[in-house]
Parts: structure tokens; sequence; C-alpha cells
């Protein structure tokens, strides 16, 4: 153990960072792993939840050599190649915007997006010590009336980029697993770290990430100690600066029950890029979800937020509540109902800031296909109905309503809009959402969607007011 700590601490202050940041991690993870650390096996589930089920830590679409060999008819010269990972996941998207709600002219406009990710990892061979290469490759055609954006036009540039030690009796005697170097992951329930999935490039951090625990143990912990980076659209220029850190660390904890799994977390922004509007946010809660009875399911999360926003105290909050119901139908019918609520700022002139700030989460399918709307200063109350007429096809439809939490703060994806007298009312409006996912083959998924967005008042009174659609068609082939 003394070993591993002397690892942590010397590759932590080689990157940059203070021994407070990689104290309070490493601090974190000791606590949950001796609270937790005796608990019984639990079975394995996810939340229902749409969008907040973490991805695993190996991507769906990598495969050993060995498999690849298999799948292709050319084992004879695979079939010791299981210590080597390769994955390559190609994906095409098409889509149309009428009347564009994130630029205030309300712009029309289509196009393509392309996006390729390329996986190559060493595992088993040559433990403790293993390596991770992931590249992703993202670009953007047509969409003249919108604004360019690296997020969707980011050319070559690592994704993931880390050297690994791996133990599988380590500390607390679970398997685990210390990281250095570039990473992207989902943490609890997506909406405050995410390796996007929609979007055409993901999130991605550099620094140190300490994990204990897998899917297959009662809990598992996750501390670390990172800087995100910023996408540049060129090839391999992608950068994270000093001036912003991110740590922090979640644990999930399995009860013996189906009806109780407990996601707590705390993170830490410190962002002082522009020293005009500079953050240092401390952002802590829990998320917690089961299934019980016959066919329900719960899944709730609470978060608080503090700390300097622009100079200003900052406090915040967001929570989500749901319910749903899969019903004894070979159709596997789901009933859910849920709530979204992010603070708003009250006053503009107190001296206090109060709107919710999502960090690194990834708002699409959570607030809305549309991506108008996010936590931040919002009250969503949503119904949803899945239902799969075939094992290989699973159809979705939502129905959400979208206010401010408070009248007098930005519709903050609305192009800002703001009455700050608060005379124009809180309700943004409704919006539909339709999508179909087909997995054509076991290594083929096609997905179409509709998005209708139909303003309420406070958008009739601050602006140009239009029905908005959103129509998009993607494909994606794992290799």
């Amino acid at each position: 153990m003394s070993k591993i700590f002397k690892v942590i601490t010397s590759t932590g202050r080689q990157r940059g960072m203070s021994f407070r940041e990689l104290g309070f991690s490493l601090i974190c993870g000791v606590i949950t792993a001796s609270t937790f650390g005796t608990a019984a096996a639990a079975p394995a589930i996810s939340s229902k939840a749409l969008g907040a089920k973490p991805s695993p830590e190996v991507p769906k679409y990598v495969s050993t050599v060995k498999e690849w060999g298999e799948r292709y008819n050319f084992t004879q010269s695979t079939e010791e190649l299981d210590w080597l990972l390769l994955g390559f996941q190609t994906r095409v998207r098409v889509e149309n915007f009428n009347n564009f709600y994130r630029r205030p002219e309300l712009p029309s406009d289509g196009g393509s997006f392309y996006r390729q990710w390329f996986y190559l990892g060493i595992k088993d061979i040559i433990d403790p010590l293993r390596f991770t290469l992931e590249l992703e490759d993202s670009r953007r055609e047509d969409f003249d009336n919108f604004p360019f954006s690296a997020r969707q036009d980011n050319h070559f540039d690592f994704l993931q980029a880390y050297a690994e030690l791996y133990f599988d009796d380590g500390l607390f005697g679970q398997p685990t697993s210390f990281q250095v170097g570039r990473f992207s992951f989902d943490a609890v329930d997506r909406r405050l770290i995410a390796r996007n999935r929609f979007r055409n490039s993901a999130n991605t951090f550099d620094g140190v990430r300490l994990r204990f625990g897998d899917d297959k143990t009662p809990w598992t912990a996750t501390v670390f100690a990172t800087r995100p980076v910023e996408a540049r659209g060129g090839s391999f220029d992608d950068r994270s600066r000093e001036e912003r850190s991110f740590y922090g660390g979640y644990a999930t904890i399995r009860t013996n029950s189906p009806a109780l799994v407990i996601e707590p977390y705390y993170f830490y922004l410190d962002d002082e890029r522009n020293p005009a509007r500079e953050r240092k946010l401390h952002t802590a809660g829990a998320h917690v979800f089961g299934q019980f009875g016959d066919g329900y399911d719960y899944d709730f999360t609470g978060t608080a937020q503090w700390g300097d926003l622009n100079g200003l105290d900052h406090f915040a909050y967001f929570f989500h509540a749901e319910v749903g119901r899969t019903f004894d139908h070979p159709w596997k019918p789901r009933l859910s109902a849920w709530l979204n609520y992010g603070s708003g700022d009250k006053d503009a002139n107190d001296g206090d800031s109060g709107r919710f700030t999502e960090l690194f989460g990834a708002p699409f399918g959570l607030y809305g296909f549309t991506r108008y709307f996010t936590a931040e200063n919002t009250i969503s109350p949503v119904l949803g109905l899945s239902f799969k007429p075939t094992d290989d096809v699973k159809v979705e439809l939502y129905l959400r309503s979208h206010s401010l939490a408070s009248d007098n703060d930005a519709w903050v994806r609305g192009a800002g809009r703001i009455d700050t007298a608060g005379d124009s009312g809180r309700h943004i409006g409704e919006e539909i959402d339709l999508r179909i996912r087909w997995q054509a083959t076991p290594r083929l998924l096609f997905n179409t969607g509709v998005a209708h967005f139909m303003p309420g008042s406070f958008v009739d009174e601050t602006g140009l007011s239009e029905n908005s659609t959103l129509v998009y068609f993607q494909g994606r082939f794992d290799f």
C-alpha cells in the first residue's frame, strides 16, 4: 500500500497538482473504502433514467484481437492475442434545424457530422503495467448559418492516452487502478461529468485517477485530480491549462437489495482563465436509484453547489426525481414521470450568485433532444413512454414542459434571453421528443429522432417566437 501511495503523490506533484488536491482525493477514497468495504455482494443493476447509465471503463466497441480473429475468421494468427485490445467505431449523423433558438436570429440550417474513434490497449501481459490509447476525429460539414465550434469539428486528437498500474487485489482487497495521462469518463448519472455520446466530440481530462473496485464488487470508488482539456479544432492540438483544475471523488455503494444503490460525490472546479470571470465551485450530492415491487423503479439526484462565481458569493442547487414502471408485456413498455429543477439567480444586483452550473455534463436527452436546455435555471416536468416492439427496435416518446426557476434570470441556451424585471413570465415552452433505435446487426445501430419545441409566454415576450424542429438520422458501425 505504501508503494502505491508514494507513486500517486509523486506523480501528482509532477503534474503540478497541490498536496491539498491529492490529499483530499485520497482521503475520500480511504473513507469510502473503509466504510463500505465489508458490504455484502449485491445484484448488478443500472438506473433506468434516460441517459443516466455510465459507459463501461473499456468502451463497448472495443474487443480483444483474439475476438477480432474469431469475428472475421483469421483465428490462427490471433488466438494468443487476448491481451491486446482493439476498437474502431465510425458514426455519421445528418440533421436539420428549423428556427434554431441558440442563435437570436433563429436561423434554419442542416448538415452532417462525422466521428471516428480508434482504441488500442494493452492489459494482462505486463501487469501491473497497462496502456490505453484512444483517438478521436470529429468533423462537421455544411451548417453555413451556424458558427464554427471545436466541439463539433475537432480533427485527429487524443481522446485518451494514459499509463495504468492495475492490481487485482490492491488497496482494501479491491481491484485497484491508478491512471496517469488523458482520460474520458462518465461519473455517477452523467449530469456533471460525461463522456459525450450525442455531441460530435467528447469531454476529456489530463491528470491522475485512482479507482477501487469494479462492476463485480459491492462498492467502487474513484478519486481524481485533473485539468479539463480544451478542444481547438486542429489535429493533435487540444490542450489543458494550468489556470483551470478540476478534482474530486465519487463512489457507488451497492446494498444487498436491488431497491437501493447509493452514489455520493464531491467535485471542485477552480477556473482562473479569465480574471473577470473566475470560478471556484464546490459541488456535492448523491444519486440514489433502485428497482422494487412489480416492475417499479426510481431515480433521485440531489446536488448543492457553493463557492465564488465571478466575484460573487455562490449558492445553487439541483435535483432530479423520477419514478417509472415497466409492465409485464412482450414489448416491455415503461411509463415514467420526472422533474428536473436547477436553481436560477433571483436578483442580479444583490451581490450573490444563485444559478446552478452544470460543470462537464451531457445535457442531450437528460433535458431534451433540441439541446436548448440544461440544468441551469430550469423547472422541467417530463412524461415518458418507451417500448420495444421487437428485440432490435426501441421507441421512446417524451413530453416536456420547460420553465425558468427564476423569472428574472436567463434562459441560458436560448441565446441568453433574459427579462431582468421578471415581467415576461417563467414559461419557456413545451417540447415533444421521439426517438427510434434499430440494432440492425450486432455491430450496426441506426438512430433517428424528431424534437419539436413550441414557445411559451416568456419566449413570446422576449424576442422572435416560432416553433422549432430538429430532425436527425444517425448510423453507427463498430468494426
